[in-house]
């Protein structure tokens, strides 16, 4: 595990997220825990994501890193009205 681990951490190995995120003919969602001490949520302001459901990072609120499990009310409210809208 730990060998496979530090090899798909090889940056050739790594494919460039925010290339594709840009790219993305599909609509996207992006799901952010309001209180996520992980993720800079200030990151996703900087993205250029032309297909970004509702034109804004949803952020699930009393939430931080796994809001599907922290707030799986609100996380499963807001994914079904992104998966109805699709």
């Amino acid at each position: 595990m730990r060998a496979s681990l530090g090899a798909s951490l090889i940056p050739e190995n790594l494919a460039n997220e925010v290339e594709i995120i840009e790219n993305i003919a599909k609509p996207v969602s992006i799901f952010h825990g309001m209180d996520d001490q992980l993720v800079n949520g200030d990151y996703f302001n900087e993205l250029n994501i032309p297909t970004l459901w509702q034109n804004q990072v949803q952020i699930i609120p009393n939430s931080g890193h796994c809001p599907h499990l922290e707030n799986s009310n609100d996380f499963n409210t807001i994914l079904s009205e992104f998966l109805n809208s699709i």
